[in-house]
């Protein structure tokens, strides 16, 4: 039986990129996944709704309210109706129940009892898909080889607050993906993959999100496949050539002069 790493996955419940990134981890025959945690916190994509209504406006809220349905829909009928088999259809529940993969939703993942729990599960990785809360070093030195998380951004550049928005807003034409050694602060730590998307083409955050979270969902899986594989991590990559920045959450003026320059949300 060939051996597996064994990981905990920490994200907060998007249904729209992260359930492709963690199908990919179920899927692959060398991972483990001991658990799936949901943040739930202030700070969550999920609890800005009315932020981005104000910010876009009534009809692009419309609009993402449309996708959101069609999303909704869509894992309804992968999860309930048992002859349609398209478990790419399903959100983070659904690939739980699908895996037999224990799920739990948290506000505070420094907490001592859920501390507890993760070390009687002794991970050898965390994996953080855009968890919205900050790692305390307790939560960090749990896992063998440390927490890894995905950003998308070509750290240290963009780092913080919505990359997608605020690479529209720079008018980049690429945008990057990293996968980073978590540390306490933000989006900080050696940087282990990285790479960059073209996104001359795109103008709305919806679209750069979809495209940087898939890309970025494979270069965690390879971080993991070689981890497993080597039984180490991969040497960190020099990133010294990207200028560091930081965002935090834009303003509503921030969002108006996003759209006045042609971006949209959807």
């Amino acid at each position: 039986m060939s051996k597996k790493i064994k990981i905990v996955v920490i994200t907060q419940n998007d249904i729209y990129a992260i359930p492709k990134n963690f199908k990919l981890l179920c899927d692959e025959k060398c991972i483990e996944i001991k658990e799936l945690i949901l943040v739930e916190t202030k700070s969550a994509l999920q609890n800005k709704k009315f932020l981005f209504v104000r910010g876009f406006g009534f009809f692009q809220s419309i609009k993402m309210l449309i996708i959101t349905i069609i999303y909704f829909l869509k894992s309804f009928i992968a999860h309930n109706i048992f002859f349609i088999n398209r478990p790419e259809w399903l959100n983070l529940k659904g690939l739980c129940s699908l895996h037999s993969i224990p799920l739990a939703r948290h506000t505070n993942i420094n907490n001592t009892d859920l501390l507890m729990h993760l070390s009687k599960i002794n991970p050898d990785v965390i994996v953080s898909f855009s968890a919205p809360t900050v790692f305390k070093s307790d939560l960090l030195n749990i896992p063998k080889y440390g927490c890894i998380n995905l950003h998308c951004s070509a750290l240290p550049s963009y780092s913080g607050v919505l990359p997608s928005f605020w690479t529209l807003f720079k008018n980049e034409n690429s945008a990057g993906v990293s996968v980073h050694i978590m540390d306490s602060k933000i989006d900080n730590g050696p940087v282990l993959s990285q790479k960059q998307i073209d996104i001359s083409n795109l103008n709305s955050m919806f679209k750069v999100i979809q495209s940087t979270k898939i890309s970025g969902g494979y270069l965690m899986l390879n971080v993991l496949k070689y981890i497993n594989e080597k039984e180490k991590l991969p040497e960190p990559i020099d990133v010294t050539n990207n200028a560091f920045s930081y965002y935090s959450w834009p303003t509503i003026d921030d969002f108006r002069t996003f759209v006045s320059k042609g971006k949209k949300l959807v």
